[in-house]
């Protein structure tokens, strides 16, 4: 049984700051819904086994995988949480910025909805930071 004396909005943002993609469906409903928004394609899962299955998937294509940033706002029923991965890639680290919202009933997630950037080669990463104004990386 999980522990839920610590608040699921805390508890998702800490799994979110320590990268543990598989620690979050400790606080998902059975019946969850997960809407993946990634560039040019989206899919959508139900249940809980259905949605760890694809954060173990995703775990294990992500080698060394580590949150770079982390920013979180929460409302009466939801958190939406934005933040950057990092992980090794096969020329180096690459990265992904993403937002998730989660819809809460009392402790527990019925709802995930993300949207993902995609992944950044350490190519892009260079070719953005020559050619686009980042004010703040």
């Amino acid at each position: 049984m999980p522990d839920t004396t610590i608040p699921t909005t805390e508890f998702l943002v800490e799994c979110l700051r320590t990268a543990n993609l598989t620690g979050i469906a400790e606080r998902y409903a059975p019946g969850v819904l997960v809407d993946m928004n990634v560039p040019h394609w989206r899919f959508q899962l139900q249940g809980r086994l259905a949605a760890a299955e694809l954060a173990a998937e995703e775990v294990d294509r992500l080698p060394n995988v580590r949150a770079t940033w982390v920013r979180a706002t929460t409302t009466d029923d939801a958190l939406v949480v934005e933040y950057e991965l990092q992980w090794d890639g096969a020329g180096g680290r690459e990265l992904s910025r993403a937002v998730s919202i989660f819809r809460l009933e009392g402790d527990r997630v019925v709802e995930r909805t993300d949207y993902c950037c995609g992944n950044w080669t350490p190519a892009d990463i260079a070719r953005i930071k020559a050619e686009a104004p980042i004010v703040r990386w």
